[in-house]
């Protein structure tokens, strides 16, 4: 399995920004005041309307006194959510990301840490765009983990990658198998080549799992839309605590 922590502890220590919106202005060397901006208010948007979303299908007040902010890389969205609620952590395995997201003075009520706090159960659990990166080896012992780490009436706002379009998509996302073969029924790779440290590798999970896992847990009522990157088909869960 491909550890794909050494990846972006690399991609925080050379593309920080790019490695948290894949787009070549957000690359060091075109990056700019304007283009900070920008970066910044993409996550404003993002949140506004996940907010939305949650009031507008499991109504009530919306007040959470603690957020994780799950795969937070430089602050994107953990910023964004930090007027919110009382208390936000922004999580994340890069060490170079969490101090970059540190250096862009944070809110007060923000803190970037490594793992999932201990001394208080969270309200509010949101990862977007993050899962897709980390094996479901590994992504799925995550997400139960922090499926424990939920308060009674918690709130959940999660991103998953579930399949992808026609062979020249996924093969896009996954240029490390060099051999591989056919028989009509399934895909098998036979060789795979090595790729550079800081190479994004795309992930796709169980849909059935995923719900097993929320409903096991008390996570019942929910609502789930497409997401579309490029080919890469996932959902974005939203979902209440019973």
């Amino acid at each position: 399995m491909r550890d794909t922590d050494n990846d972006w502890t690399n991609l925080g220590e050379f593309e920080p920004y790019f490695g948290v919106l894949s787009h070549e202005r957000f690359l060091r060397h075109n990056l700019n005041e304007a283009g900070l901006a920008e970066f910044w208010q993409t996550g404003a948007n993002h949140m506004v309307g996940v907010r939305q979303i949650l009031i507008d299908h499991f109504g009530g007040e919306f007040a959470p006194k603690t957020a994780i902010d799950f795969g937070c890389g430089v602050g994107r969205l953990t910023r964004a959510m930090a007027p919110m609620a009382d208390r936000v952590f922004g999580i994340d395995i890069s060490g170079p990301m969490l101090e970059e997201a540190r250096r862009n003075s944070p809110p007060e009520n923000v803190e970037f840490r490594f793992d999932i706090p201990q001394d208080c159960l969270i309200d509010w659990i949101h990862s977007s765009i993050v899962f897709q990166h980390i094996p479901p080896a590994r992504g799925y012992d995550l997400f139960g983990k922090l499926l424990d780490a939920a308060s009674p009436k918690a709130m959940l706002s999660v991103h998953f990658m579930l399949f992808k379009d026609a062979l020249g998509v996924a093969d896009q996302y996954h240029p490390n198998v060099e051999f591989s073969t056919w028989d009509g029924r399934e895909l098998k790779p036979l060789l795979r080549k090595d790729r550079a440290a800081g190479s994004m590798s795309m992930y796709d999970y169980d849909m059935n799992l995923l719900i097993a896992m929320m409903v096991r847990r008390g996570f019942s009522r929910y609502y789930m839309h497409h997401a579309n990157h490029g080919g890469c088909h996932g959902v974005e869960i939203f979902a209440r605590r019973d």
